[in-house]
């Protein structure tokens, strides 16, 4: 492998799928061709020395008044969450700036860019205190506002980072209101959006519109009590870059987008964490020679640019010990997982009728995932258990007015490899005991009963994993969101 100086990559390697295909997923590929998966796993990084702008833009309409289940209204769970964050960036030595804006009706400045510092937090924290809700929604003001803001910061400060946290709970209810006009606004930007989707009421054809944009994504708040916590892995990018503007290149072969559930020669990532393990498919004609390099800017050189990081190599196979014969590469679990992504992804981009039709093969796979698990004694895999879950939770909420949004944030969970996962509480059996299945914040972990095995093999009778961390959480973003959601003043 070449590398830069400062490598950005600790390990990087390919392989392909050459056991046996089981049944319900031999359609992958081609009969002549080879499904195989790029793993890459990014150094740790320090905290950033990349002077950073956090926009935060804060939905206070009238419903921002509604409680939660805690007790608090919405309203003030996110300016808890606000302060937990200015606290946690006020203690780091780091040139992090915050911009913060709220819209009703209209958009109002709460905190003018500034570098926050201990110097400046007690004045920070009495405006995050002052903020209240009132009136309607008028998105198209604030969506209008901050593009204004980072396009004039951004011509300013040409070397800074940017990022804009957008949050909703609701509908525009003021000013332009169709997704088209409001798609104007992401035209030509060249920094991060992440459009929050706070509860489960807010407009997600609006902000899956919108997060459809470059350098934009969508999150979907359902248990607003973890809101420091997604919010605190929203910021980990921007707070421990490794690569930007990541780039791989398949020559051969190719590799799975899974944005646009389509295979192609390249795929991009706008920015990887320090201390994170990336998976990606491809897959390539049987005789072909795939050459992967993996291109970007390495954050953790103070003066690089794009540029060739990695030529990744394969892993040589493995032999025998008895026979010393090649060990044939079971790439099975990841044959499941980009199934599982192909059918969230349809579920994701149609309506609540048709979601109806996808539910047989999901039911389907589900049954393959489970009785490979079964058969296999891996019913403590974490990786396998978290597509069960995927699959049951968008089966199991294809016909609610919430199921878009819990598909949409699971699939997006899965493609970018987050640590935080959205599950919906209700699917808690109220008699269901520790006799039969105990959890934590790993893996589910079954007792040898006949109960259990009927209820983990019907995707009716299912119990998925209430954890909110994903199989992908690694210690950085795990750790950064702790800090944040222990802050006190």
């Amino acid at each position: 492998m070449t590398s830069p100086e400062i490598c950005c990559i600790d390990t990087s390697y390919f392989e392909f799928h050459d056991a046996p295909f089981i049944g319900g997923i031999t359609g992958v590929v081609g009969e002549d061709e080879n499904f195989g998966v790029l793993k890459v796993k990014t150094a740790k990084a320090q905290l950033t020395k990349t002077p950073t702008l956090i926009l935060f833009s804060i939905d206070t309409s009238s419903s921002m008044s509604e409680l939660t289940k805690s007790g608090l209204s919405k309203l003030n769970v996110v300016k808890q969450c606000f302060k937990n964050l200015a606290l946690y960036l006020s203690k780091l030595d780091a040139p992090i700036s915050i911009w913060a804006q709220t819209f009703d009706d209209e958009v109002r400045v709460i905190i003018d860019p500034l570098q926050i510092t201990q110097e400046y937090i007690d004045d920070v924290l009495a405006r995050i205190a002052s903020i209240k809700e009132d009136g309607s929604t008028n998105i198209e003001a604030a969506l209008k506002s901050a593009h204004d803001i980072l396009t004039t910061y951004k011509r300013k400060n040409p070397g800074h980072e940017i990022v804009h946290l957008f949050m909703t709970d609701g509908y525009p209810t003021a000013g332009d209101t169709k997704h088209n006009s409001l798609s104007k606004f992401m035209e030509d930007i060249t920094w991060g959006n992440v459009f929050i989707g706070f509860g489960e009421d807010h407009n997600l054809a609006l902000l899956k519109s919108l997060s459809e944009h470059p350098k934009s994504y969508y999150q979907f708040v359902n248990n607003l009590e973890d809101t420091s916590s997604i919010y605190g892995e929203l910021l980990c990018p921007y707070l421990y870059p490794c690569i930007e503007c990541c780039s791989i290149h398949a020559e051969g072969g190719l590799i799975y987008d899974w944005k646009k559930n389509s295979w192609g020669t390249r795929i991009e990532e706008d920015i990887i964490v320090g201390g994170v393990e990336k998976i990606y498919h491809l897959r390539k004609a049987v005789n072909a020679q795939i050459i992967i390099d993996i291109y970007g800017v390495n954050r953790l050189r103070p003066d690089s640019v794009f540029r060739l990081i990695e030529n990744v190599d394969p892993i040589p196979h493995l032999l025998s010990f008895e026979t010393n014969d090649i060990v044939p590469t079971d790439l099975t679990k990841y044959l499941f997982r980009h199934e599982t992504q192909r059918l969230l992804f349809e579920c994701c981009n149609c309506n609540q009728f048709e979601r109806e039709d996808f539910k047989p093969v999901l039911r389907q796979l589900f049954d393959c995932i489970q009785k490979y698990r079964k058969d296999n004694n891996l019913l403590d895999d974490a990786f396998l258990q978290q597509l069960c879950d995927d699959l049951f939770i968008t089966y199991n909420t294809s016909n609610s007015s919430t199921g878009a949004m819990f598909s949409l944030a699971r699939y997006t969970s899965q493609g970018r490899q987050q640590t935080n996962v959205a599950t919906p509480t209700h699917f808690v059996p109220e008699l269901r005991t520790p006799r039969h299945t105990r959890f934590n914040d790993n893996v589910c972990s079954e007792e040898d009963d006949s109960a259990t095995q009927v209820l983990q093999d019907n995707i009716d009778n299912y119990q998925p994993n209430l954890r909110t961390r994903s199989c992908y959480a690694n210690q950085t973003v795990t750790d950064t969101m702790s800090q944040i959601q222990t802050q006190e003043y």
